[in-house]
């Protein structure tokens, strides 16, 4: 099943991604990866950093008597904080440690 996962992100099959992790989760809504897998497609992929929280805090709410999840929550939670401190500072114009350059400033 990861395999599968794997190929639809490289080929970024989004539509069946999308089909394939809702029934991942539904059948198995303890599975840590499948939420995971989910909430980075969102961030990175569709660059959907609202709608990637909230799919996180689903995960967190429907299995909060696993420590894996608050662990991986507040992971993510330090991803999405640097997403934001990175955007600002494009934002501002300040010089981004991501490697991001614009044509007019070189």
């Amino acid at each position: 099943m990861k395999e599968y996962l794997y190929f639809l992100c490289k080929t970024r099959s989004v539509q069946k991604l999308n089909r394939v992790l809702s029934r991942a989760v539904e059948i198995h809504p303890n599975v840590l990866d499948f939420w995971l897998v989910g909430v980075y497609v969102e961030m990175d992929m569709k660059g959907n950093m609202l709608s990637s929280r909230r799919l996180m805090l689903q995960a967190l709410r429907n299995n909060d008597s696993n420590p894996h999840f608050f662990v991986e929550y507040f992971l993510f939670e330090l991803r999405y904080l640097a997403k934001v401190r990175e955007r600002r500072a494009i934002l501002r114009g300040e010089p981004t440690d991501g490697g991001l350059e614009f044509v007019d400033q070189q």
